[in-house]
């Protein structure tokens, strides 16, 4: 149902270049191309700073005790999927 990019990295030399953002860019679109409905972004730890760029695409879901909500409907600070 949908594609992994839970193999995207981040070269913090090259940060102003926005590399990981064109490379999400590039796996929706491979969704979109596959008529795939979901891009998983990996695990997701918003106090983790390095992590907290997977919370600014929408819309977003959390796997919190086994079933999938809506980003806005977590409180940030337990998010732990």
């Amino acid at each position: 149902q949908g594609l992994a990019a839970v193999y995207t990295f981040f070269a913090p030399e090259l940060a102003d270049r926005s590399l990981g953002v064109l490379a999400i860019l590039h796996q929706i679109a491979e969704c979109q191309r596959r008529s795939l409905p979901r891009l998983y972004l990996g695990y997701w730890l918003d106090e983790v700073r390095k992590m907290r760029y997977k919370s600014e695409y929408r819309p977003a879901e959390v796997l919190r005790d086994g079933d999938w909500l809506p980003l806005e409907l977590v409180p940030v600070n337990r998010v732990t999927a």
